[in-house]
């Protein structure tokens, strides 16, 4: 291990003037027809959806945990289930 820290780089040497590169913008992308900005909550199933929150409240109970492990209850107390609270 103390190997890697007696091994020194060069610093890399230039020479000559540098050179400085033009770049030309790109062109604009073509605009897609047919998508929407509609919210996906209706194409959800209830089995989707089950597995969703049970997934987000066993994140927050976790996280929750680990706030209280490090002794910061009072932080614990304000995390919230935002998702559950709309």
């Amino acid at each position: 291990m103390e190997e890697l820290f007696e091994w020194v780089a060069e610093p890399a040497k230039t020479t000559g003037k540098p050179s400085i590169t033009t770049f030309l913008p790109r062109p604009a992308k073509k605009k897609q027809k047919g998508f929407s900005n509609k919210s996906s909550k209706g194409r959800r199933s209830k089995e989707s959806l089950k597995v969703g929150n049970a997934g987000e409240i066993a994140v927050l109970n976790y996280e929750k945990e680990k706030l209280q492990n490090a002794g910061l209850s009072s932080l614990a107390s304000k995390v919230v289930h935002e998702s559950a609270v709309v």
